[in-house]
C-alpha cells in the first residue's frame, strides 16, 4: 500500500525533482541545494515586497489594485522559486512554475 504520507514525503523531500540547474549542489551551504539561485530568488521576493509596500503609501496612489496584485504575486513567485532552488523538491518545482 502506498500511503498519503509516503507520497507527501516523496514530493517534499530534498532532490526529488528531476530538474537540476547548472549550479553545483550544496557547494556553499550544507542545507541549501543551490545557494546563489536561492539568494537571487529571495531578492525577487524582497523587490516585490518593497514595491508593494511603496504602493500603499498615501502619497503614491497612482496605480490601482492590479499593480498591487502584480507586486504581491512577484513576491509569491520569489518565495516559490527560493523553496525550489533551496530544496530541489517536486513541490518546490510546482511552486516555482
Amino acid at each position: 500500500c502506498y500511503y498519503h504520507s509516503d507520497w507527501l514525503k516523496s514530493v517534499v523531500s530534498y532532490d526529488s525533482s528531476p530538474i537540476d540547474w547548472c549550479e553545483r549542489n550544496y557547494d556553499v551551504h550544507e542545507h541549501v541545494t543551490e545557494f546563489w539561485n536561492t539568494v537571487s530568488s529571495f531578492l525577487i521576493t524582497l523587490s516585490g515586497y518593497i514595491c508593494f509596500m511603496h504602493q500603499l503609501l498615501p502619497q503614491d496612489k497612482t496605480h490601482g489594485l492590479s499593480t498591487l496584485l502584480t507586486y504581491l504575486l512577484i513576491g509569491v513567485i520569489g518565495i516559490g522559486s527560493a523553496y525550489f532552488h533551496g530544496t530541489l523538491s517536486i513541490l518546490g518545482q510546482v511552486l516555482d512554475e
